[in-house]
């Protein structure tokens, strides 16, 4: 199997980490915050719950064969921004696609890279073993923002990307996040979603966002 990189935020948090007594929450805008985070007392947003009323969400798979159609998938909206349930079907998806298919040799996997980066045998059994495997899950998605939350609606679209330099170029992708003024090389598959996030009335929920977003429909939103 393919040694994967780690970054240098996740080997840095090997050595401070602390098994956390609460799950924090964040606003996620352009990127997801290093897990060194887990040890914080407190975080930005953190006062956001989830939604008043739950309700099913749609939100898009692109994947990065122009030749496949792109995929409206629905979830539930009840876990909040605490546990989105976007993020954590994301994470879940980029993280199977090169990963081995047992635990023990995606641990494997994982250790030997923290070992080549420096990381010890005492750290990262101080750690342990499901903690790293959750940290290495962490740095499998790229969030990128496209829209940002304004008046009236506060509503906010973002891309969520494998980091993968290999994967190949996802030209739809790429030609929605240049229509908002996005330039980066989007690669491999990739999910597209929509919030509402009001943080001073306090309010982050998901919201619908469909294939039909994706074509002249985002002519519309991307340029709001």
């Amino acid at each position: 199997f393919e040694v994967p990189i780690l970054s240098y935020s996740f080997l840095n948090s090997i050595s401070a980490y602390r098994a956390p007594t609460y799950l924090p929450t964040y606003r996620l805008k352009n990127s997801i915050p290093s897990m060194s985070a887990l040890t914080s007392s407190s975080a930005p947003g953190s006062s956001a719950g989830g939604p008043s009323i739950v309700e099913p969400y749609k939100f898009v798979l692109i994947p990065h064969n122009s030749s496949e159609p792109i995929k409206e998938l629905t979830a539930s909206a009840s876990g909040g921004l605490t546990s989105d349930s976007l993020l954590a079907h994301a994470k879940s998806y980029f993280s199977t696609l090169s990963a081995p298919t047992s635990h023990a040799a995606r641990l494997a996997q994982i250790k030997t890279a923290a070992k080549a980066a420096g990381a010890t045998e005492e750290q990262m059994n101080a750690v342990g073993d499901e903690a790293l495997l959750k940290m290495a899950e962490g740095q499998s998605c790229e969030i990128i923002a496209l829209t940002v939350p304004l008046k009236p609606d506060f509503h906010a679209v973002s891309l969520y990307a494998q980091q993968d330099s290999s994967a190949p170029l996802n030209t739809r992708a790429i030609n929605i996040a240049r229509l908002c003024g996005v330039a980066n090389d989007i690669k491999g598959d990739v999910f597209l979603g929509r919030c509402k996030d009001d943080e001073v009335g306090d309010v982050w929920t998901r919201v619908d966002f469909t294939v039909a977003d994706c074509g002249e429909g985002a002519q519309a939103w991307c340029r709001k």
